[in-house]
């Protein structure tokens, strides 16, 4: 074969004109294509080359022909390569792949390259045909991407450990303030006093709030925000955020209500803190926003579901000043405001619904507003989450359809507490019906129970009608700003059920009165609250692991208030020579601590406690770290929970009762109860001989459901049982309840069995009582 493709090398003895026309068009095609084309025989000789072949290497066709192509060799690809290639083109295969050859003056190039075998019409391969193209400048361009993107990378681990290291150290300063402010102002009877203690509160949990927007929005920039897919309750963890804003709310005088819908299921799988965090930041805004009078609604309901998949809608909608059409535009921007004049007067950043949107975009929505200057706004966003299609929502576990009910609402209004009583129970299957006059009431269709809050009905209109109210379980709802006007109802009603209130209260508080016809004189169906400093721990065993001294005294102070005399470890050494010395109940550690830091510390606690077989010692981490993804590598230590910094009184509280309080009490007081209750004795007896057995099979249920690891129903199980017994007073058992509860909503391993026992034994201790008389 020559240097040119002509007729005699394809088609021998051919005179056809149109066939030698086609082949002069497919040898000019060959030798003007911009990649090299080459053309060996079986043994790897080259045959043939184009003009591309000489720009790409530098060789000219006569330097070329007979020669083999490892004259463009490197050293830079494996043998094994050129073996595949080999092995690949001689069993009819076409290899494809990337060469780094050396040209004719030495310089080297990356080319891409398709080799594949030429048969001849019975199949027989006579020659090896390569298309190479020069891809030298798109290496370096790759190569020039790949070192800008490792750079990048290492920019962001570097802005994200100055993050995490910043965040430390601004928070521990804010601990020990928070800390010792939160103790002076408990302590402070001087009423000038108090009040400056309040405003370095204030200030402090601002600050606090602008440091941890700040670090959102950085690890948003970064790409460091990760979102998670974890199991929860959406009914528990979305309700209990909702509630925080309660207290402000009433102070404020602004009326919030929601309704989290009954149809959504009890488990799903999704990041709840970012969800939660979104509807924090669109909360507060709300709340900021809406002057004294208002109203904010918030609605979450199930708007689609399919075997695998609910999709959830999230709204609030509020009263407030609204948003100028100009600047709609704008709100979305970090550290923007609809306008400047709006920081001075309400304060804030602007960086609330930056942070929002990121997340939501992030989760897989998008969010978005609808406002009118003067009128309010509402933001609402859609999700998709993960659901089991055999997941019950908390219709399917409630038993109490058919029920007919009235609701005392003189006035229709869709943003008002009886809408949203009427939501609740038609959600669940009962029969509702509005009643604008009490006189209904004296009619043949008298309803199971009868609902109305203190915002329309008076004491002329129940005094009227009161002989008959006596025959009907009534349900009174109130707001905290209502106290006197409850007080002044209750005893017309046979329930209180004091604002915020769930659907749970609801249909827990309905099942424990129909049915049942006594009166009690406003009997507030809340749970008792417990002494601020809360029952001594004084024989508790604590051991605190901090390196900073005013963090010490700040622990000995707070951990001083439950009676409990801590030692103090300076380090992870002196925590683990402490340790050899004395025996302990509970280790809180510090993580960030010279000589051994609390995460390695947890790990040679817990390695010496399986090398000497000794029952764990409980670890919680006190944290200053507030990136994503810390609290998750102190619990993969072995650490069993975390406090974050500044240090917060109540979740301090809940540590130290979850790991160091002792059993509950097996005795009740029927006199005690009776006296809370206002009731006479005999009728508490009664009372309490209804609540035993139902009690008793509740608990049959919830050792079902620990054994099986159905946490979401034994949360369930033990919200209704908690609150049961707390309405009839029953301490120990609500108690030990709400601790299932705690531990089951976090599907956290725990030592049911004990906790249910201890019930148990408070149950037989009961029963005992009740035969006694």
């Amino acid at each position: 074969m020559g240097n040119d493709i002509s007729k005699s090398d394809v088609i021998p003895g051919s005179d056809n004109s149109r066939l030698e026309a086609q082949i002069r068009m497919l040898s000019t095609a060959i030798e003007q294509s911009y990649n090299a084309i080459v053309l060996t025989d079986l043994a790897g000789d080259i045959v043939f080359v184009n003009a591309a072949f000489k720009s790409i290497s530098g060789y000219s066709r006569e330097e070329a022909l007979g020669k083999n192509p490892r004259i463009l060799k490197t050293d830079y690809l494996s043998p094994d390569v050129y073996k595949k290639l080999w092995q690949t083109i001689s069993s009819g295969g076409v290899w494809r792949g990337e060469f780094y050859n050396k040209r004719k003056d030495g310089s080297y190039y990356w080319e891409n390259a398709v080799i594949s075998p030429v048969k001849d019409s019975e199949g027989k391969i006579i020659n090896y045909l390569a298309i190479k193209e020069d891809i030298t400048s798109r290496k370096a361009t790759e190569e020039k991407l790949n070192q800008a993107k490792a750079e990048a990378e290492a920019d962001s681990r570097y802005k994200s450990e100055f993050l995490a290291n910043m965040s430390h150290e601004i928070r521990t300063p804010l601990n020990a303030i928070l800390g010792f402010n939160q103790m002076l102002l408990a302590e402070e009877d001087n009423p000038g006093k108090a009040q400056k203690l309040e405003i370095i509160r204030r200030s402090g949990k601002t600050l606090l709030g602008l440091i941890n927007d700040i670090l959102d929005l950085a690890r948003i920039e970064s790409g460091k925000l990760e979102i998670e897919e974890l199991p929860f309750n959406p009914h528990q963890e979305f309700s209990s955020t909702i509630e925080l804003f309660f207290q402000k709310a009433t102070e404020k005088n602004v009326q919030l209500i929601y309704f989290i819908d009954p149809a959504m299921p009890v488990k799903v799988k999704g990041d709840d803190l970012r969800i939660k965090q979104v509807l924090l930041n669109l909360l507060s805004n709300s709340l900021k926003f809406t002057p004294a009078g208002g109203r904010i609604y918030i609605e979450i309901i199930k708007s689609w579901s399919a075997d695998s998949t609910c999709r959830l809608l999230f709204s609030v909608t509020d009263t407030g000043i609204g948003i100028p059409q100009d600047k709609k535009e704008l709100i979305f921007e970090a550290f923007s405001q609809a306008d400047t004049s709006i920081t001075r007067k309400f304060g804030g950043t602007g960086l609330g619904l930056a942070i929002s949107i990121n997340l939501v975009k992030q989760m897989g929505g998008i969010l978005q507003m609808e406002s009118e200057e003067g009128k309010g706004s509402r933001f609402y966003f859609e999700l998709e989450l993960k659901a089991d299609k055999n997941t019950e929502s908390l219709v399917s576990t409630v038993e109490l359809e058919g029920l007919k009910i009235g609701i005392y609402r003189p006035e229709p209004d869709n943003m008002s507490r009886e809408e949203i009583i009427k939501k609740y129970l038609t959600s669940f299957g009962l029969q509702v019906t509005e009643i604008s006059d009490l006189s209904y009431l004296e009619g043949v269709d008298t309803p199971d129970a009868f609902f109305s809050t203190c915002a329309y009905i008076t004491k002329e209109e129940l005094l009227v009608h009161a002989e008959r109210l006596k025959t009907v379980p009534c349900i009174l709802i109130a707001c905290q700003k209502e106290n006197e006007k409850a007080a002044e109802l209750g005893k017309y009603f046979t329930r209180i059920i004091y604002c915020p209130f769930s659907s749970l209260k609801l249909v827990d508080t309905l099942k424990e009165i129909t049915g049942s016809q006594k009166r009690g004189k406003g009997v507030v169906d809340m749970e008792e609250k417990e002494e601020a400093s809360g029952p001594s721990l004084a024989n508790a065993q604590v051991l605190v692991a901090e390196d900073n001294e005013i963090n010490q005294m700040l622990m000995h102070s707070l951990l001083g208030k439950y009676g409990i005399e801590a030692d103090m470890a300076g380090n992870g050494l002196e925590a683990l020579s402490r340790l050899k010395e004395k025996e302990y109940d509970l280790i809180l550690m510090d993580i960030n601590m010279p000589e051994l830091d609390g995460i390695e510390t947890a790990k040679r606690i817990i390695e010496e406690e399986m090398r000497r077989g000794k029952t764990h010692t409980p670890i919680v981490a006190l944290t200053a770290h507030a990136l994503k993804g810390a609290e998750q590598k102190f619990l993969e230590a072995g650490m069993d929970d975390y406090i974050s910094k500044p240090i917060d009184l109540e979740e301090l509280k809940r540590v130290l009762y979850r790991y160091l309080k002792s059993e509950p009490k097996a005795t009740i007081s029927i006199e005690a109860i009776s006296q809370s209750l206002q009731l006479e004795p005999s009728v508490v007896m009664k009372l309490l001989a209804g609540f035993s057995p139902n009690a008793a099979t509740n608990l049959v249920k919830m050792e079902e459901a620990a054994s099986a690891g159905e946490y979401e129903q034994l949360t369930l199980l033990a919200h209704t049982l908690k609150g049961s017994a707390a309405n009839m007073r029953v301490k120990a058992i609500a108690e030990a309840a709400a601790a299932i509860e705690s531990l089951a909503r976090d599907a956290k391993e725990a030592d049911y069995k004990k906790l249910i026992g201890d019930i148990r034994k408070t149950l037989m201790n009961l029963e005992q009582q009740l035969k006694q008389g």
